[in-house]
């Protein structure tokens, strides 16, 4: 979940609704900020947070790192434009390839 307007406790209640919803299924639910580092804050840490940890990531560099840290996921992109990324050059479908052969590589 992301909404940056939103209280910790707007969060939490919304993320349990759907935890409830999806209960059963192979879905999770994350919560942007929480269990969902952007890149600046999880290049921060010193070590990996404890529960789960997801990452944003936009380069092949990020998403070794990311595994590095031992992230259960990543979230690559910008891969197209958007509005909620005006004026940024989206990295493209084609850097999912150069990672996934980065981390093949390890």
């Amino acid at each position: 979940l992301r909404d940056p307007d939103a209280s910790m406790d707007e969060l939490q209640s919304a993320a349990a609704a759907v935890r409830d919803a999806v209960q059963g299924t192979d879905c999770s639910v994350v919560i942007n900020g929480v269990e969902h580092l952007p890149e600046r804050k999880w290049r921060a840490a010193t070590q990996r947070p404890t529960g789960p940890l997801g990452c944003s990531a936009h380069s092949v560099e990020a998403v070794v790192a990311a595994a590095a840290l031992g992230a259960d996921y990543v979230q690559l992109g910008t891969m197209f434009a958007t509005q909620t990324h005006p004026g940024k050059v989206p990295e493209g479908p084609g850097l999912a390839t150069e990672c996934r052969r980065a981390l093949d590589s390890l």
